[in-house]
């Protein structure tokens, strides 16, 4: 499939997943052999509620991301940087993917959404979870979906940090399940009841968390908090000595038992078998 503009030609390579009368595509560029994203509006009442809002993107120049809005056969096309990289989830199952990175992947974020300086409706579309994704050197980019589009009016700040809020909330998992750094539990919460004004003042907050949680030792912050996980890890921590121990009764049980048995089978093999009966005849002792 080719999609073509005034100067420049699409190819398409892969399709992506779509919503309603929205499609995707990862597309080469022919003229320049770079990689790109189409998003595609068919529907002809969102395309007239999005036409405009979306020519106006293209305008601000902050918005390095968004490539190009045109038209190509009776539909809307926007066109997106694309690099190749994987989703966020699948890189948080990384064994090596340790707090620290994951603080510097959530920081990347939030350094990315500044610097492109976008509209609240697209800061809420990138911050979705499935549109976050990384290179292998960690560099952040965002694929746009397009949800709810024609709705773009009605987002505001607060619905963005309750993506965000999504987006950490999966990120730091495991120490909020654990409890372990209260500090990341405190931030979580501010974001959820949407505290902050606006993408500063959020980033100003994130900043001062970060450093305060590397600022702590690091086996305070793998300290569990609450009293069932800690309870685990101190029984977890006797779980060696206790396998030892019961080796130790296993053997001294084992080497009793031959004992035993050694010792009764000499006790069985000295006494006399005396029969009282041999078919129909009774033998009597004298």
């Amino acid at each position: 499939m080719v999609i073509k503009t005034l100067d420049k030609t699409y190819t398409v390579i892969r399709e992506l997943l779509g919503q309603f009368s929205i499609d995707r595509y990862v597309c080469r560029e022919d003229e320049t052999e770079e990689l790109a994203t189409l998003v595609c509006i068919r529907d002809k009442d969102v395309i007239r509620q999005t036409v405009d809002f979306l020519m106006q993107q293209q305008k601000n120049h902050k918005f390095a991301d968004l490539k190009e809005c045109f038209f190509f056969e009776g539909s809307l096309y926007s066109a997106f940087a694309f690099k190749e990289g994987r989703a966020v989830s699948d890189v948080l199952m990384d064994s090596e993917c340790s707090l620290e990175q994951r603080l510097k992947m959530t920081r990347s974020v939030l350094e990315k959404l500044m610097l492109l300086a976008m509209p609240d409706y697209f800061m809420w579309d990138a911050l979705d979870r499935t549109h976050v994704f990384f290179t292998e050197d960690l560099e952040v980019f965002f694929q746009f979906g397009f949800w709810k589009i024609q709705e773009y009016g009605r987002f505001d700040f607060k619905m963005v940090q309750s993506h965000f809020a999504a987006l950490f909330e999966l990120i730091f998992s495991e120490e909020l399940v654990r409890q372990s750094i209260p500090l990341l539990a405190d931030f979580l919460r501010d974001t959820r009841q949407a505290v902050f004004a606006d993408l500063p003042e959020l980033f100003t907050a994130y900043d001062r968390m970060e450093k305060e949680v590397l600022a702590e030792p690091e086996e305070e912050r793998m300290m569990p908090k609450t009293w069932p996980f800690r309870l685990w890890d101190r029984i977890k921590g006797y779980i060696p000595t206790v396998k030892k121990a019961a080796m130790a009764v296993l053997l001294l049980a084992a080497v009793l038992f031959l004992i035993w048995s050694f010792r009764e089978s000499m006790n069985q093999g000295g006494q006399k078998v005396q029969f009282e009966q041999i078919g129909t005849v009774d033998i009597k002792d004298e």
